[in-house]
């Protein structure tokens, strides 16, 4: 089970890519989450599992640099995706908020806005 940051962190993380795809045109992340759509739950699953084990032990961001001193989102997506693998291995179960970032995820990283930062 989820614990309680977890969920928030979640949750948090559901609602700032709705956000983004309600507040924007269409781009190609949007034809890649159209396409990506129609996989299973456990290809899911497995897709985002093996894309995360390369991730995980990387410093990974967004090419944006932030030098204002701004979190980077990706660090939230990496834990929210980190979560929803976890569960599902305990409940065999995806949640559609789970699979919404799971597949952004694989999206986002396939557009290169998540990518591995250089420096620390």
């Amino acid at each position: 089970m989820l614990k309680k940051d977890q969920s928030k962190n979640i949750a948090y993380v559901y609602s700032k890519l709705i956000e983004n795809d309600i507040d924007s045109r269409w781009t190609t992340t949007d034809d890649l989450l159209e396409s990506i759509q129609w996989i299973s739950d456990p290809e899911l699953f497995v897709e985002s599992e093996i894309l995360y084990s390369y991730h995980k032990n990387k410093n990974m961001g967004c090419p944006v640099p932030h030098t204002d001193g701004t979190f980077c989102f990706v660090k939230n997506i990496l834990e929210a995706v980190e979560d929803i693998l976890e569960l599902y291995k305990e409940t065999n179960n995806l949640h559609k908020t789970g699979k919404y970032i799971l597949q952004y995820y694989l999206v986002l990283y396939q557009t290169g806005s998540i990518v591995e930062l250089l420096n620390p």
